[in-house]
């Protein structure tokens, strides 16, 4: 081996395994150890940001550690079999159990750690949704260290290469005289291994910085999109399975096939579907604070007023509570050149009226809240003028009171939050609204803490962005653009409900006079005079005309026996004569008549006819219309029909 090969590819460490004493350390079970040392204390940091308590994780570690490793050593047995039993064994079944020589299937100690973690939470009362999203870029970080490991092992490598980075996998040889590249407790005989001469791919270096790089990832979606329910641990895993099935094509080292290929590569296509499918369809949103806990648990925290929650808009895990080396600063602890009103804008596809109805009641409020720090407000609590309070449970437990401070429906409206029963800080949330058009709107959030004093929230304040503000406009838009949608749809059903016409039979015209007498014919709403109109009196009938030396109005059982008569005739779709003698005042009482034209308003209505289809010969019923249309008794042909009811108020045409 030349000095210009040593440089141009990456050796193998000489060794793997060192003693002390008579007990071996073990490279590959240091880093192992390291990473969960690492995932332990970073994902404790973020359970506590989101508001959980010291010590719960470690506390579901313990369950979760033991249940991952031996996951990881099932899924490599089982995916790796021949290699221990059977007659083509290379190792023996005694060596299933010594994990200290590797083989730990990542897929069977995620799946298996997850039952454990289930476990643990339970326990202590934690829902394993918020709980997973905490600790899954810890986890994946752990797993890039653990990979250091295989490095030592010289396992995972892919083919040969001469690119400059190619790994170099040397023979072994240990204190029995075994020599070959996987011989753990061996050490370097210098010698490169045949047939992987001169290097092979460091598949084992991609995949870890795969996982650096989707660490990353998950960290940025999680501090501006604020996922929750479990669906950054399910990004987690479909991130993990792209990377993974590209480096699984890659590998020449050993593995079991199925059809040819590697049996991971099949793992990680099912496993990323079911990633992906979930992240899709879960609860969006984020718990924090005591929703993240079972509803025992959460009571329990309550009492003690052990909560320990950090609000969306203070310091996470990557920043300093404290900053000592801030710029300089004035008398309120804010350096001079903090811009304390900040603010968002953004035109939303919606009417003016209905965005500000999203605000102004505090019951919607959460569905567009783009900080995921809104819980609930009872409804009942809609804003209408200044002074108005309204209360609101934030997501970590507490409630606060917000005082309506400037209000104009539907341009304006703000507020000061405060705990119930105490004094505003001074901090304040403001909405301006402005109409582009009927169906355009300039929305603009801004948050004003000119006059916040209070040094904890002073803290926070300073962490306010525009992009947070934008967070909350984005969600609201997208809710009031389909509000505005359904709106529109809703209007557009009703116009053609209007157009329409609305048939009412004689049946439910009897069981329901109101809605018969709601109807006349368009002539008699053109015509129709109120109630207290005084009525012309009609020309004297002709003499040929039948019933003309008549009174003119019946009593009122001749007219419900009139009414029936119609009632029957209609029902069956023919035309009937009917002779109407009546004998009596010549005084006609106003609710009798009204009867007898109810009855013919819903004759004409359920015949769908318009006056000028009737036959033109005279029939006893134009008499009984023309009867009941005059305070004489007498109707001229030629004049049209009048229509009173008893309240005054004319039927409507439909």
């Amino acid at each position: 081996m030349t000095a210009t090969t040593v440089l141009a590819y990456i050796p193998s460490p000489s060794q793997g395994v060192w003693h002390l004493g008579p007990v071996p350390i073990r490279a590959y079970a240091l880093f192992i150890i390291l990473g969960i040392v690492i995932a332990v204390w970073w994902g404790s940091a973020r359970w506590r940001a989101r508001g959980g308590q010291e010590g719960e994780v470690l506390d579901v570690a313990i369950w979760a550690v033991p249940f991952g490793l031996v996951g990881g050593r099932l899924y490599h047995l089982i995916t790796d079999w021949p290699t221990y039993f059977g007659s083509d064994a290379t190792k023996s079944p005694v060596d299933a159990l010594k994990i200290w020589e590797g083989g730990l299937g990542i897929w069977g100690a995620v799946a298996l750690g997850a039952v454990g973690a289930w476990l643990g939470c339970r326990q202590r009362g934690i829902k394993l949704g918020p709980f997973g999203d905490a600790i899954a870029p810890a986890i994946l970080l752990a797993q890039a260290v653990g990979r250091i490991g295989n490095y030592f092992n010289q396992e995972l490598f892919g083919g040969v290469t001469t690119l400059p980075w190619g790994l170099e996998i040397f023979d072994r040889q240990n204190s029995f005289g075994q020599v070959g590249p996987n011989v753990i407790d061996g050490a370097s005989t210098g010698h490169v291994t045949s047939g992987l001469f001169p290097a092979v791919h460091p598949t084992f270096l991609y995949e870890l910085l795969w996982n650096v790089v989707v660490v990353l990832i998950l960290v940025v979606v999680d501090r501006y999109s604020r996922i929750g329910h479990g669906r950054l641990f399910a990004l987690y895993v479909a991130g993990y399975c792209v990377g993974r099935f590209g480096i699984e094509l890659m590998r020449t080292d050993h593995a079991s096939l199925l059809l040819g290929i590697r049996v991971n590569v099949f793992t990680a296509v099912v496993v990323f579907a079911a990633a992906a499918m979930y992240f899709v369809l879960a609860r969006k949103g984020r718990e924090r604070g005591l929703t993240m806990y079972q509803p025992w648990r959460a009571e329990e925290l309550a009492e003690e007023g052990a909560v320990g929650y950090i609000d969306p808009f203070g310091e996470d895990e990557f920043e300093s509570a404290a900053d000592e080396h801030a710029e300089p600063e004035t008398s309120s602890g804010v350096p001079d050149d903090v811009d304390r009103v900040i603010s968002a804008s953004r035109d939303i596809a919606a009417p003016v009226a209905t965005i500000f109805e999203l605000i102004a009641d505090p019951a919607q409020q959460p569905r567009w809240d783009g900080n995921d720090n809104l819980n609930e407000a009872a409804p009942g609590q809609r804003v209408r003028k200044v002074g108005d309070v309204f209360e609101m449970t934030l997501n970590s437990g507490p409630v606060r009171r917000n005082h309506i401070v400037e209000f104009n429906e539907p341009t304006l409206i703000a507020w000061l939050p405060s705990e119930v029963g105490g004094t505003p800080p001074g901090h304040l949330w403001r909405w301006e609204l402005s109409p582009i058009d009927d169906a355009n709107t300039r929305v603009t959030h801004t948050y004003d803490w000119t006059r916040l004093a209070d040094e904890k929230r002073l803290v926070r304040a300073r962490s306010m962005t525009p992009t947070k503000l934008d967070a909350s406009i984005i969600r609201l838009a997208e809710i009031a653009e389909q509000t505005a949608l359904d709106e529109q749809g809703a209007a557009a059903d009703v116009e053609d409900l209007a157009d329409e016409p609305t048939a009412i039979t004689v049946d439910e015209a009897a069981a329901t006079p109101s809605a018969a007498s709601a109807w006349i014919e368009p002539e008699q709403a053109a015509d129709a005079e109120p109630a207290d109109a005084e009525i012309p009196e009609a020309d004297e009938p002709e003499a040929d005309e039948p019933g003309a030396d008549e009174p003119g109005a019946d009593e009122p059982e001749a007219e419900v026996e009139a009414e029936a008569a119609v009632v029957e005739t209609e029902a069956a779709v023919t035309e009937a004569d009917v002779e109407l003698e009546a004998d009596g005042e010549p005084d006609v009482p106003a609710e009798p008549t009204n009867v007898v034209k109810q009855t013919s308003n819903v004759v004409k209505r359920s015949d769908a006819a318009p006056p000028s289809e009737e036959p033109a010969t005279e029939e006893p019923a134009n008499d009984v219309a023309a009867d009941s249309d005059s305070d004489d008794g007498h109707s001229d042909d030629s004049e049209p029909e009048v229509s009173d009811s008893d309240d005054g108020d004319s039927g409507s045409s439909t």
